[in-house]
Formats: C-alpha cells, structure tokens, sequence
C-alpha cells in the first residue's frame, strides 16, 4: 500500500461553490453552509490541506506550482503528481457593456451580491425610474433556468418580465 498520499487543494477563494444550488442562495432556500461551505470547515479531518492562492505556474522541470499569496508574495508548492482543474470564470470582457451592466453568476459572491441587488430593487419599488423592474438572464441551462423562475418568485408583484437569453446549440 505505501505511504498515504499528502494531498493539497488550492483555490484563490475561500469557500467551494456548488453551481446547480447558486439559485437557491439567491432565493434563500439553502444557506451558505449548504451552497458554499468554506474549504476549511468542508475538508475538516479529511488530510486534505488547503491554501488560499491563485496559481501562477507549473514548472514541470522542478515539479513546483507557483503560487500568489497576498501582495506580491509568491511561493512554491512541491508535488510528484498535480491535477489543474482551472474550473469557469465567465467571460464579461468579450461583449460591450456586460462588464458595466451585468451581474456575473458562478460564486457564491455573485449570488450574495444578486440577493442583495434584488432586495434593494424590492425594496426600492422598482427600476431605475420607479417603475417596472428591467432585467434577463443570460444562459438557458439548467442553472439559469431555475435562477430565471426563482428570481421570478421572489419578484412577484413586481410585474417584471424575465427574458430567458440562451444561444442556439
């Protein structure tokens, strides 16, 4: 059997996000425990170590990640096997005015951060101008479905039609 093997997860955010549950944090149907636990807490007693840091590099000669920690510090990690699992951070750059104007929707971050919009437009009586609430929602998947009927939901009696935008396959 041999030694048990040292196994270190590094992510640049602190807590792992469950994707298909993102609406339900939105809608407060789950807590943030249930979508987005931290790393720490969630790997507690498995051996797993975890290091908050954005990778840098791989120098497959030496067998080092590098690692950004902080301002400007940087580190090696040793390892004899590695597994890059980049995962997604959408692409707001490619289409004028999404940088400005949208809200992305892949962490818990963003779906705290569109809770909160939602709540103010609420709270607020409406859209810009008082009157009724304008948005959509891009990306007809799964995710973005349950978001768009969610979102409709906790909406509701604000007369704000939802468009649904998902590209042709």
């Amino acid at each position: 059997c041999g030694p048990r093997p040292r196994v270190t997860l590094v992510d640049r955010d602190e807590r792992f996000s469950f994707s298909p549950m993102l609406y339900e944090l939105v809608a407060g149907t789950a807590t943030c425990w249930e979508v987005a636990p931290l790393y720490e807490e969630l790997l507690e007693g498995s051996g797993v170590e975890f290091v908050r840091a954005e990778v840098r590099g791989l120098d497959e000669d030496e067998r080092v990640v590098r690692l950004a920690e902080g301002e400007g510090a940087e580190r090696g990690l040793p390892y004899d096997q590695c597994v890059l699992a980049f995962g997604l951070r959408p692409a707001i750059d490619l289409v004028p005015g999404v940088a400005e104007h949208a809200q992305p929707f892949t962490t818990a971050s963003d779906a705290l951060e569109l809770k909160e919009r939602l709540n103010a437009l609420v709270r607020g009586g409406g859209g810009r101008d008082g009157g009724r609430l304008s948005l959509g929602i891009i990306g007809g998947g799964h995710v973005g479905g349950e978001l768009a009927a969610n979102v409709a939901s906790a909406l509701e009696g604000a007369r704000a039609p939802i468009p649904l935008v998902h590209r042709a396959a």
